[in-house]
């Protein structure tokens, strides 16, 4: 969640004034009894009736709670405010992990549904899943691919298909 956490404040501090002043709205419509923190009832009531339900759980305000003292302060809001107006996939369509990092995403569905079909590492690396289509992106290498043709993508991904001989105590190891 810390990499979520950095990303929401790097964003936060790049917002004009007025874009600021809806993140601080947000807030105090989330804090109703206006002590300048979010509870987990505030946050739960208030998401549950804006149409949030995947993020209306006490696991995820949990998460959202850098310093455990049960509430949210503004700058935990900031992450929240940040998953909310990004739209951000936040778990994995196998195990239901929230999707902290780095996660895999099917280009199928990505480039052709308003639907994403995500992994998390675990999942996509041990084949816990089916899914109907069979090419995954992580999402620095999906944001890259659209940058550059699938073609091009596929020439690039094929140079660094290739065997490297390494010896680990006598035993001859391939990455492919």
């Amino acid at each position: 969640m810390e990499e979520i956490h950095q990303a929401a404040l790097a964003y936060f501090n790049n917002l004009s004034e007025k874009e600021k002043k809806i993140a601080h709205k947000f807030f105090k419509k989330i804090d109703a009894d206006k002590d300048g923190n979010i509870s987990l009832d505030e946050y739960l009531k208030y998401l549950k009736k804006k149409g949030f339900p995947e993020i209306s759980n006490p696991k995820i305000f949990q998460e959202l709670d850098k310093d455990n003292n049960g509430c949210l302060n503004f700058e935990e809001a900031i992450t929240l405010f940040y998953v909310c107006a990004s739209g951000r996939p936040l778990f994995c369509n196998a195990c239901q992990d929230f999707l902290k990092g780095l996660y895999f995403t099917c280009s199928k569905c990505f480039d052709s549904t308003s639907q994403t079909y995500d992994l998390c590492i675990a999942c996509f690396q041990e084949k816990k899943y089916e899914h109907k289509h069979a090419v995954f992106y992580d999402n620095y290498v999906l944001l890259a691919s659209k940058k550059t043709s699938k073609k091009d993508m596929m020439k690039k991904l094929s140079l660094f298909a290739f065997e490297v001989g390494i010896n680990f105590g006598g035993a001859l190891c391939t990455i492919m």
